[in-house]
């Protein structure tokens, strides 16, 4: 009987353990802070981070093994979903160093597959850093697709509070802590999607996942139908298998579009026909760096403006042709100051022309947008 009572004393201990444990991973996230993110003037979305444990230091967020959770909730009529692709592709090209770019070139090119979506106002887009299942993806609560990478999620969220954010007033406004202002947390909280805009989005996500069942087990039925061909023919194939593994070895990242997760029903109607790939994504992000970089040598600080202490960030959309000529530039976040707006979009004429596109980038013209940012030492 003692020893009977000692293991179940310890079971109960154990169970207890476990307990805690599965209640502390569910334990409810707070938000740390809110942000307006705009262009042109327009608002685009609010954005809010939620933690475990909260804190206005970027490098302590970042770097925390936290559960984090990303939320953007949609105040335009609607957001086209390349120019918000957009956003995450220019933002880690510029936040995360060349061998993170190589390494998340696929999670970043499924992500971008998972919002080929039109994001129509009051929807909430989540993106959740979880402890065991990976890195969620939800729209109004319909799971989009999982990327089994933790550490993306903080590629994402460097977009947002790094070191060249979407916007300045958007890092900022993420790292209060807590300390939110209570008219823009009334407002994000009374953002909501309706039950029709849910249900018809779970519908396109089940239809698609049932496609993609289908397609899996027709390739499964030619797949065997194949293998009991001649073994003149099989040996072809192994030849072909052998040539095309060796130019992948060549290669860092797959060219093979990952699978849509969401129906034509509620696709971009430009983007229909369209799929991300991880060797275009990452092509696309090492151009945009260079680009970057390339103007940063032309910037110079006025004056003026360094005598009167004038610091500000100013964001720039520049679209160039296949030769790098500007064509047109158009500021989406300007600054106070009209000296540091004017020397941004000096700066972007004089780099010009700019390198030419890459021969694997499509299109007549590249759209980009340029952070430039003047701040005092």
């Amino acid at each position: 009987m003692y020893f009977l009572g000692i293991r179940n004393v310890t079971h109960c201990v154990v169970g207890l353990i476990l307990l805690c444990q599965a209640i502390t991973s569910h334990a409810a996230l707070d938000l740390n802070g809110l942000a307006v993110h705009e262009e042109l003037g327009e608002e685009q979305f609010i954005a809010g981070l939620y933690l475990e444990n909260l804190s206005s230091e970027n490098k302590v967020v970042l770097l925390s093994e936290q559960r984090k959770r990303m939320e953007i909730k949609i105040l335009t009529d609607k957001i086209l979903s390349r120019r918000f692709n957009r956003l995450w592709i220019e933002g880690t090209a510029i936040n995360g160093s060349t061998d993170e770019i190589k390494a998340q070139a696929q999670n970043l090119a499924d992500f971008s597959n998972m919002l080929k979506i039109k994001m129509i106002k009051n929807d909430t887009l989540t993106i959740e850093r979880t402890f065991r299942r990976g890195v969620e993806v939800s729209l109004n609560g319909v799971l989009l697709g999982t990327i089994n990478n933790t550490a993306f999620f903080d590629l994402l969220l460097r977009t947002w509070i790094g070191p060249v954010p979407m916007s300045a007033n958007l890092k900022v406004g993420i790292l209060k802590a807590g300390s939110i202002e209570p008219g823009l947390l009334s407002r994000f909280e009374n953002i909501r999607t309706t039950q029709e805009r849910v249900t018809q989005i779970k519908a396109t996500v089940d239809n698609q996942f049932a496609a993609i069942q289908a397609a899996s087990s027709t390739s499964s039925e030619v797949a065997s139908s194949q293998a009991s061909s001649s073994v003149a023919t099989e040996l072809a194939a192994q030849s072909s298998s052998q040539v095309s593994s060796k130019a992948a070895e060549e290669v860092s990242v797959s060219s093979t579009p990952t699978s849509q997760l969401i129906s034509d029903a509620v696709f971009e109607e430009e983007e229909d026909n369209f799929s991300y790939t991880a060797a275009d994504l990452l092509t696309r992000q090492l151009y945009v760096s260079k680009l970057t970089r390339w103007t940063s040598s032309y910037i110079k600080y006025p004056k003026t403006s360094l005598r009167r202490g004038e610091e500000d960030s100013i964001r720039v959309t520049v679209t160039i042709s296949r030769k790098g000529e500007v064509l047109d530039t158009q500021i989406t976040e300007e600054s106070q100051y009209k000296l540091l707006n004017k020397e941004a979009i000096r700066a972007i004429q004089k780099a010009a022309p700019y390198p030419e596109m890459p021969d694997v980038i499509a299109g007549e013209t590249f759209v980009f947008t340029m952070p430039i940012v003047f701040a005092l030492q």
